[in-house]
């Protein structure tokens, strides 16, 4: 079975991916700067970093109000930084970045489209393999 991963959510690893200035706790980035730049529902940020967590690929810090748990801040993990840059390899070995790019950011996600996705599709399930093992 293929691991997915969608378009919205991997333009949130990729934002991390390309603004970061760490790994981990400690290199947090707001909410409010995810959903002005990425130009997202917090809802929809919420369950898209939810999934991305769930794979470990980012973390997310949050408080605890009186009726559920309130994200305030995202962050790259290790693995994730990984997974974006096996990423990166795969679509700069198929030639299928734009010419002269070797980093994948948002804006060259969002050139290359379903081709990025497909990949993306691919080196997730090949990780989630790996980790099953």
């Amino acid at each position: 079975m293929n691991a997915n991963i969608s378009q919205s959510e991997l333009t949130v690893l990729t934002y991390l991916h390309e603004h970061a200035k760490g790994y981990g706790r400690g290199f947090q980035i707001s909410p409010e700067e995810l959903v002005e730049a990425l130009n997202i529902e917090f809802s929809q940020l919420v369950k898209d970093a939810s999934y991305l967590e769930s794979h470990g690929l980012i973390g997310v810090e949050t408080i605890q109000s009186d009726e559920a748990y309130i994200p305030i801040g995202f962050f790259l993990q290790g693995l994730g930084e990984d997974y974006m840059r096996e990423l990166e390899l795969q679509i700069n070995a198929q030639g299928q970045a734009p010419s002269g790019v070797r980093r994948i950011t948002v804006k060259v996600l969002g050139e290359l489209g379903k081709i990025a996705r497909d990949t993306a599709v691919k080196v997730l399930t090949d990780l989630t393999a790996r980790h099953l093992t």
